[in-house]
């Protein structure tokens, strides 16, 4: 049978333009205007930022594990402390860092001192003041140096004041140490960390640095403790320790003769109507005896057997302990 050559042509072509055109999808038509795409739901207003979680403030307390004892023994601790360790508690607090976030620090302090800290720091983190780092000096070999130049926030690190055979008010922890680069020592000229000098220029300036008045101050004034840099001499912008009298540092009285003579100056200075102190004064009064009553060594009893100094008005207008021979000038 003769095929005719044009129609083998045709359906030549025919058939390359089936196999072609074969699998392609057919062009989708161009939506109008306003026209949501089917595959993205149409919305009406924009999408509401996702709520940022707030940040909550965490404070633990908590005896001193085993194993941290152990490191502290020969570093930041050792036999003839004025403090025992189980005198002593862990706080576990948050705070802010430097890099805006928020961090979990330990401190370790007299357990006296543990609820006032807690909520001394709990307003900082509040005001979200930034903390660089807050680290038991025992990572860095019971050395103040050391933590100083890290700008580590501390507490307890029993040692003695730097010149001086007293005891430091952190031996006994009671003090702390806030950012400690940007808020160096000045003593007669000389300022320690060394490394910081250029922060004892106070009209720097920097979220760190602590100033009279600021959320710091207010936090630690408001728990009835003190700022170091409000002394005439030396200006320890780092330090706050519990209130002191005249807020002097007072390295030449026993704890619990400075602890009786602050709370009877209080309760004897005030101005008050008996029956009508302050409930904080008459928790004042009892600290002394709350911390010296418990007594778990032969120093320690001793020093729970202190009388009150003599009052105001005695030979010299100075206070005598007679259980320790120590002098210190009366509350002003």
């Amino acid at each position: 049978m003769r095929v005719n050559c044009r129609t083998l042509l045709a359906l030549a072509v025919i058939s390359f333009l089936v196999v072609a055109c074969d699998g392609q999808p057919a062009a989708a038509p161009t939506p109008r205007p306003g026209t949501p795409s089917p595959a993205i739901p149409a919305s009406r207003t924009p999408a509401a930022p996702s709520a940022v979680r707030a940040a909550v403030y965490q404070a633990r307390t908590s005896t001193i594990p085993t194993a941290m004892r152990r490191r502290m023994i020969g570093a930041s601790w050792h036999p003839g402390c004025p403090l025992g360790l189980d005198q002593l508690r862990l706080l576990t607090l948050s705070y802010w860092g430097f890099d805006h976030a928020v961090h979990q620090g330990q401190l370790i302090v007299n357990e006296s001192a543990a609820r006032a800290l807690t909520g001394a720091f709990r307003l900082l983190f509040a005001a979200r003041y930034p903390i660089r780092q807050m680290r038991v000096v025992d990572v860095f070999g019971g050395s103040d140096e050391r933590s100083m130049l890290a700008d580590n926030t501390s507490a307890f690190n029993c040692r003695r004041v730097r010149g001086t055979t007293s005891w430091s008010e952190h031996s006994y922890g009671l003090a702390v140490d806030i950012n400690p680069f940007e808020n160096p020592e000045v003593v007669n000229g000389a300022i320690d960390p060394p490394a910081a000098a250029a922060w004892a220029d106070r009209s720097r300036h920097t979220p760190a640095m602590i100033r009279h008045g600021d959320a710091v101050w207010r936090a630690f004034i408001s728990v009835g403790w003190k700022w170091g840099g409000d002394w005439t001499s030396p200006k320890d912008y780092q330090h706050f320790p519990p209130t002191a009298g005249d807020g002097q540092p007072r390295h030449d009285m026993p704890l619990c003769g400075w602890l009786r003579s602050h709370s009877l100056a209080a309760l004897g200075h005030t101005g008050e109507r008996p029956g009508r102190r302050p409930q904080n004064l008459r928790r004042g009064a009892g600290q002394w005896h709350q911390l010296c009553s418990r007594s778990t060594s032969p120093a320690r009893r001793a020093m729970s057997t202190l009388t009150p100094p003599t009052p105001r008005g005695s030979q010299n207008g100075s206070m005598t302990s007679p259980a320790c021979g120590s002098r210190t000038q009366p509350p002003a």
